[in-house]
Order: structure tokens, then sequence, then C-alpha cells
């Protein structure tokens, strides 16, 4: 996070079923503030720390923090923190209702690099989404805030997956479409394989999930195509893999969901 900017999404209004994101929040600590004094939130909230190192104090107990440390914070539980460093912490809160929180405890778990390395790559481009501020980028924006709100669940050691917050029927559409060549199988015929008509799996798909099943394809195979290109191998190997008959159409396609090439998004995460 060498490039850090300061970063505040509110009324993000991002729901899926349980759950409802209400800010992403990313911000340095003042350089007179060494003390966060206690308070509490009417609903549930991940800190996790970026850089800088204190102690954070939830309820009567303390714990030591450093860089990779992931703080969940059901509703109404008082919290505060104390910086132990010359430098001033990076922290990200991300703010949210989850119908399933009240049956969760506070819990404070060291991120592995790997995760916190994916933590930052997801956090690098959702400051470069909002910084475009085009409103063909809206729909990505709430799609990497998914992505990191999954990981983060994960990484808390709750055990709920992506598909635990989707409903059964987006569960379904995304099995399909982990097919290996679904990338170039019409609308129609997916939404046939899925049983409906595809107008009426629309509607479905939208109520339950907040896209359409043309969005949700997309969202699968941007997810797809960004892991590869974080592996070894060429554009063309990630095309080929995908399912796309073109290496050029593959870029044409990367560049319109994301505004950046794949060799210019390998190289943005990659300096992350």
């Amino acid at each position: 996070m060498k490039l850090y900017q300061p970063l505040v999404l509110q009324k993000l209004h991002i729901r899926v079923p349980g759950f409802h994101i209400r800010q992403f929040a990313l911000h340095k600590h003042l350089p007179e503030t060494t003390d966060v004094q206690c308070h509490k939130h009417r609903f549930s909230q991940f800190l996790l720390y970026l850089s800088g190192q204190g102690t954070q104090q939830i309820k009567r107990q303390s714990s030591k923090i450093v860089a990779g440390n992931l703080v969940f914070l059901p509703p109404n539980v008082e919290h505060a923190f104390h910086r132990e460093s010359d430098r001033r912490p990076i922290c990200l809160a991300l703010d949210f209702d989850w119908e399933g929180a009240a049956a969760r405890n506070c819990s404070v778990v060291l991120l592995p690099s790997a995760t916190l390395r994916e933590g930052r790559q997801i956090i690098s481009m959702i400051s470069h989404l909002q910084r475009e501020q085009a409103k063909e980028r809206s729909l990505q924006l709430s799609v990497e805030i998914l992505k990191l709100m999954n990981l983060l669940l994960e990484a808390s050691g709750f055990g709920i997956p992506a598909r635990a917050i989707s409903s059964p029927i987006t569960r379904k559409v995304n099995t399909l479409l982990n097919t290996p060549d679904y990338a170039n199988v019409t609308l129609n015929s997916l939404a046939r394989r899925a049983g409906y008509q595809h107008d009426y799996l629309n509607r479905l798909l939208k109520r339950q999930s907040g896209l359409t099943l043309g969005q949700l394809r997309s969202k699968n195979l941007l997810q797809r195509a960004q892991k590869l290109l974080q592996q070894p191998g060429s554009v063309s190997d990630v095309s080929e893999a995908l399912g796309f008959s073109d290496p050029n159409y593959f870029s044409r396609w990367f560049r319109k969901q994301t505004n950046l090439t794949p060799r210019t998004w390998r190289k943005a995460t990659t300096a992350n």
C-alpha cells in the first residue's frame, strides 16, 4: 500500500440474502492520534490492519495488532485502539448488517500472507474503480466489494464461503457457469440448461442476487480471468483456458469489464 490514498464509500446499499454492506472506508490514523476512544456501532464491522501496530481493546480484553490482523466486531460491542509505534496504522473498515451476527463472537486473526496479498489486490482494484468514477464501473465496484467481504468472512473462520450469501438459483447458475464451454454459450442456452426461460430467469436472479444472467456470467468469467492472470502464462493462454476463441476479443472484453487491458491489470496487481 505504498501508494495509499484515503477512500470512503458511503451508502453502498449492496444487498445479498442475509447481508447488507453499508460502507467501505480505507483510512490512515492522524499524526496526533495515538488512541481511538472506546465506542460501539449498531452494525457489524471488519477491521483489517494493513500497516502499523498497537493494541485492540474489545470489551475488557486486549489483543496485540500488527499488519495483517483482521478484527470482527458484532453489533454493539465496545472497542478501542492504542497505537504503539511511530508508523501510523492504515486500516480498512467494512461496515455491514448480517442476520447471523448475533450468533458470532468477536475475533482477531492474523491473515496468511497469500490471503493478505489477495485482500490488498482487491482493495487496490476498488480504489482504481472509484477513481474512474464511471457509471458502468458501479457493477464491477460492487463485485469487488463482495469479493472482499467473502474473503474476510472465510479468513475469520466462520466457514462461510461465497456460496453462502447467494440463493439456490444463483448457486445453480454459478455451477453451470463453471463448465468449460460456457463462455461461448448463448444466454438463452444457459437459461434452458438451468430449466428456465431467459427473461423469467433474469427476473428471478435480479430479485435474489441483484444481477442478471449476463451480469453473473461476466462476474464469474472475470473472477476466473483475474485468478489466471495472477499465475504464470501468457494472455493468450488465459484466453484459451476461459474458452475465448480470439485473444484480441478477450482483451477487449476484459478492458470493458475493468477499464484495463489484461497486461495492465496484471502489472497493477503485481505492483500492489
